[in-house]
């Protein structure tokens, strides 16, 4: 490709340039005139007083490849999704590019009967949603309007059915909210307007909403997105599926380790002080049974208190709680003593208990102090209170 006044500012690769010297691969060059001539130089290596001169048209020429690097819009797919209206069973979905009816339409335009809003160009690209019922078939097309005044022509995208969009009528579910001077590419609109259709009730017409849809492109980056969306969905429902069968079976676990313990620990609170001991003492049951502390509810090895009663096979502070004149749980005994001075049965909270676990009641005890003769020995077994 040889440099002249006609490519002033283009960039080209080093590939299909013809210059003197060595190419570098790792620059574009510039079409400039440098040293009275026209010649391809490397960007990298380019002067600012050469920059300056071609800046206009390199920029131009930079917007010009970019776009058509991103706005070619023939033979892609697109995917309308986010519409919340109740058109959105038409409008949401995948729209896949019509080579026919493009075909149709542009060949219009060279038979000379470019007439009722045919376009030309890229405005020609029309695009098909998929659906089951070929009866129903849905376009996404782009509208010229007609000169009005001196105003000029202006560009809007429409969803509409086949024969608007044969004929390039605006008219249907969806359109473009802002028109523009010249055609654009749907993924590069960000603001539409969505049909609201009239509910069965209502007596008014629908109207046209603000609509948050989004046009994006088929293209690898989204055929990429889109496959580990699926995957990560796929491994989240995976994970929560697994996740609810280990509850489960841990549940059940759970549930078969409480009824051993119940039974375990009934069998365990019937056998004597001699039989536990034997019990706990054996190497089998030895790392599971303390012989010091074991309660008999809950099998732990906390800290384990008796109640009343000297058979108790005692309990932790957890399992026996804060009320001590109710039922003891280890034991299942009443939490009531005769005092051996009146005869009476009392609650614990009313005896006075001594270190041999014995009891009197509080009423006999004062009594004994009242008359100046305080109890010093325990009234059943005579040891030193």
């Amino acid at each position: 490709m040889e440099a002249h006044l006609e490519r002033a500012g283009e960039i080209a690769d080093y590939k299909d340039i013809l210059c003197r010297g060595k190419k570098s691969a790792d620059s574009p060059y510039i079409c400039v005139h440098l040293r009275s001539k026209w010649q391809w130089q490397s960007l990298k290596n380019i002067s600012a007083s050469t920059f300056i001169k071609i800046r206009t048209s390199l920029s131009k020429n930079m917007h010009n490849s970019l776009q058509d690097r991103i706005s070619d819009p023939s033979g892609v797919n697109l995917v309308i999704s986010r519409d919340s209206t109740n058109s959105s069973e038409v409008i949401n979905g995948t729209w896949k590019y019509d080579s026919v009816a493009t075909a149709s339409a542009s060949q219009q335009c060279v038979s000379g009967n470019n007439t009722g809003g045919i376009l030309e160009g890229e405005e020609l690209n029309i695009y098909k949603k998929t659906s089951d019922d070929d009866d129903d078939n849905k376009y996404l097309f782009c509208v010229k309007t007609a000169l009005v005044g001196a105003q000029p022509e202006k560009y809007v995208w429409w969803i509409g059915t086949e024969g608007n969009m044969k004929i390039r009528k605006g008219w249907g579910w969806f359109r473009q909210k802002t028109p523009t001077n010249h055609c654009v590419v749907p993924w590069q609109i960000n603001s539409w307007y969505s049909w609201q259709k009239p509910s069965t009730t209502s007596v008014t017409n629908g109207e046209w909403k603000t609509s948050q849809t989004i046009v994006e492109i088929m293209d690898k980056n989204y055929l990429v997105k889109e496959g580990i969306s699926k995957t990560v969905e796929k491994l989240r429902k995976e994970t929560e599926e697994t996740i609810n069968v280990c509850n489960a079976a841990v549940n059940c676990a759970k549930n078969e380790v409480a009824k051993h313990k119940d039974v375990s620990r009934e069998l365990f609170n019937k056998l004597t002080i001699a039989e536990r001991i034997a019990l706990t003492d054996t190497s089998k049951f030895r790392a599971i049974f303390k012989k010091a502390d074991l309660c008999s509810c809950c099998f732990s090895d906390d800290k384990t208190t008796k109640c009343i009663h000297t058979s108790c096979t005692g309990a932790c502070e957890k399992c026996r709680g804060e009320t001590e004149d109710d039922d003891c749980c280890a034991c299942g005994k009443k939490q009531e003593l005769e005092c051996p001075i009146c005869m009476s049965d009392f609650k614990q909270s009313f005896m006075k208990i001594f270190k041999c676990k014995h009891a009197v009641c509080y009423k006999c005890n004062s009594r004994a102090y009242e008359v100046g003769r305080p109890l010093k020995k325990c009234p059943k077994c005579r040891a030193d209170i």
